[in-house]
């Protein structure tokens, strides 16, 4: 009998254990699941041997770190990423492990883009396009291919101040002398689609009080430009935003601060802005806020202590003021704007009641909807020690909670006819020993091989990584999608990107 108790004592005990584990998962995807960017993933073997800029150089292939098992990283030449190199050289490949196995050539890859017109078909004024309407922009989602995106963060500059580039003018929305360094676009305008502009627009969890908070209070084209590390506090004006996806050739995603909410100008001056200064063949993304489901310094701490605290409520109807401005400026049915609804990954619940609140004339009197529901389905939940993980223990928690989480999200698109992107995603680790050494080693190339895969079988039409430009990394954070400019193909994470898309048949151009 005293066996027997003490058997069932240790399944009570076993089962606590396993709880409590599986919620201390769950809460660190709603607490964070948002702040980093998903991945795309290949489920086909691919070379790496891509040096930066076409150089034909192969850099070395970092390692994992010790005691990491990872996947199978075999030799390969089934399929060469050349980047637009003259010579194929035999490469080490990244191949995908057994946990892609099954999912089929499942592609994420960038909407067809149409030139307006001939060179001379489009005629400037000042600094703005004048549209020729006749010209259509494509619909955003074209085939059933995934879109790969970044975000901001640490910026380069070309040492051209803000003030001699806005004395030089504008031509078809590129300032003559450029604040840009040009390695930077370069480096944006070879893996993404979209950029998305948060962290230099004051929605960044680093900013208190909602950002600026008017129209005439905005960052202007000739103020000093803010330091370029991606956790400053300065904004950036919204004409050298716009002035960079012109110059890449990326769809334009543009946050607003929360605190633009009490100004019921901004939204129409902002729309007149960018339709005056963005090429017309690119979309504008426009988001009110970020992570307004988020406490803190986010949106969602500032409609705590300034709007009573109803975080989706408030939410839906400051996003539908926003996209009414843009319906006046632009038309309601211009395939050019793409209204961004968000929410958090990990309570979908909670998203609802923002499409609940859209319904209700008293917050959006003008009808406005949106045309995509955004989340941002990171993996893993921001663990204690990256060092203990590997590729095994990343997919496995992609394919547990997060990927459940993401099936869910879709219902919730579905239901309102809608399609589901990210806003951000990719790997969630900080603050924690190991970061950096798990970012640099081949484990984190497989399991972003994976995660493009995964998102895109579950129906995501766009990955927006966090964060889409070089950054150095420390051991406790590494965001960037790389970390030398001059060489990103030595990073996994921007490697697998390119090579996911090329494998895809969706290789920027």
């Amino acid at each position: 009998m005293l066996t027997l108790l003490q058997n069932l004592l240790k399944v009570v005990l076993a089962l606590i254990v396993l709880v409590a584990a599986y919620f201390g998962v769950q809460l660190g995807i709603d607490d964070h699941l948002s702040n980093q960017n998903p991945t795309t993933a290949i489920n086909v073997n691919v070379s790496d041997t891509v040096g930066a800029g076409g150089n034909g150089t192969t850099p070395a292939t970092p390692s994992p770190p010790a005691g990491n098992a990872g996947g199978s990283h075999s030799a390969d030449t089934s399929l060469t990423a050349n980047n637009g190199n003259s010579s194929n050289s035999s490469d080490t490949t990244d191949s995908a492990t057994s946990d892609t196995a099954g999912i089929g050539s499942i592609g994420i890859g960038g909407v067809s883009r149409v030139v307006i017109g001939d060179s001379d078909d489009d005629s400037t004024v000042g600094n703005q396009y004048v549209d020729n309407s006749d010209h259509a922009t494509p619909e955003v989602f074209t085939g059933s291919k995934m879109m790969v995106g970044g975000n901001d963060g640490t910026v380069r500059y070309s040492g051209v101040s803000a003030q001699e580039a806005a004395a030089s003018g504008f031509v078809n929305g590129v300032s003559k002398k450029s604040i840009w360094d040009e390695r930077l676009v370069r480096h944006v305008a070879s893996a993404y689609d979209v950029f998305r502009w948060m962290n230099k627009v004051q929605n960044g969890a680093q900013i208190k009080g909602g950002g600026f908070d008017s129209w005439e209070n905005r960052p202007k084209a000739n103020d000093p430009l803010p330091d370029p590390g991606g956790w400053t506090m300065e904004p950036l004006a919204y004409e050298w935003m716009i002035d960079f996806c012109n110059r890449a050739k990326v769809d334009c995603w543009l946050t607003v601060p929360a605190a633009t909410a009490d100004d019921p100008t901004f939204p129409e001056k902002f729309a007149t802005l960018v339709k005056n200064q963005l090429d017309p063949s690119l979309h504008v993304w426009v988001e009110w806020a970020n992570e307004a489901w988020n406490s803190g310094n986010y949106a969602g701490g500032w409609i705590d202590e300034n709007k009573g605290g109803d975080r989706p409520g408030y939410t839906a109807c400051a996003a539908a003021q926003l996209w009414a401005g843009f319906d006046k400026v632009y038309g309601k049915d211009d395939k050019r704007v793409v209204r961004v609804l968000a929410w958090q990954a990990g309570n979908p619940g909670s998203g609802r009641t923002l499409f609940e609140r859209l319904n209700d004339p008293s917050c959006n009197p003008t009808g406005a909807k949106p045309d995509v529901y955004a989340i941002a389905p990171y993996v893993p939940g921001n663990p204690a020690d990256a060092s203990t993980y590997n590729y095994e223990k990343m997919s496995g928690e992609l394919h547990s909670y997060v990927e459940a989480a993401i099936r869910e999200n879709k219902a919730l698109a579905d239901e309102h006819g809608i399609p589901l992107v990210t806003y951000e995603g990719g790997q969630q680790f900080f603050g924690s020993p190991g970061v950096a050494t798990l970012n640099r080693s081949q484990d984190m190339y497989d399991f972003y091989i994976d995660y493009m895969n995964t998102l895109a079988k579950n129906g995501i039409r766009l990955f927006m990584q966090y964060v889409g430009v070089p950054e150095e990394y420390a051991e406790t954070a590494a965001y960037g999608d790389s970390e030398d400019i001059d060489n990103p193909m030595a990073s996994p994470k921007y490697r697998a990107i390119i090579n996911w898309r090329k494998a895809n048949g969706i290789a920027r151009p």
